[in-house]
């Protein structure tokens, strides 16, 4: 069922999309400033993830992440990422004027609080996509590159994932699985 919502989620907004003669640069797929921008939203990720887990005493990863489980979490992160910057950060930016920095940040934060409610009934997980995606799509519109956001994106589930649950997150589970033992 949700496979099929997301599906259908997605076709709606390619065809506003189209209908509304978006370029593709301005929904951020362009490699024309891959490395800067993937450059950008690791160093983005990484000052808080590191600063948590330096303080939480975590020296290293339970586990290594291998090259496989990124792409996979990437693939996902991307349909996640298009979903948020193409549908609902564009539709609240455009809304709101998107001129000045405080248009940019109700956006963003309108964009995430629609991204964290997607992660319910999680409670610490919603607070922490929402805070993530309030930083990324800030980020986003200054690169306005997909691709390395949905990197930073999996980068980020994937340690909090491996370093957070348990600690300080229940679970990574969003919906009826969280109610699942």
């Amino acid at each position: 069922m949700q496979a099929f919502l997301g599906m259908a989620v997605l076709a709606v907004l390619f065809r506003g999309v189209r209908r509304d003669g978006v370029a593709a640069s301005e929904l951020g797929v362009r490699v024309d400033n891959l490395l800067a921008a993937v450059l950008f939203f690791l160093a983005l990720d990484a000052v808080p993830l590191l600063s948590v887990l330096g303080r939480a005493g975590v020296e290293d990863m339970r586990r290594s992440i291998d090259s496989q489980e990124v792409l996979t979490y990437w693939a996902w992160a991307l349909f996640q990422q298009f979903l948020v910057t193409a549908g609902f950060w564009r539709h609240f930016r455009s809304a709101a004027g998107g001129g000045s920095a405080g248009d940019e940040l109700r956006a963003a934060a309108l964009a995430a609080t629609v991204f964290a409610l997607a992660h319910a009934p999680n409670g610490p997980l919603m607070g922490l996509v929402f805070v993530a995606e309030v930083v990324w799509l800030l980020g986003f519109a200054r690169f306005r590159n997909l691709f390395a956001l949905a990197l930073a994106h999996a980068v980020a589930a994937l340690v909090v994932k491996d370093a957070f649950v348990g600690r300080w997150l229940p679970s990574m589970k969003v919906g009826l699985g969280y109610w699942q033992r």
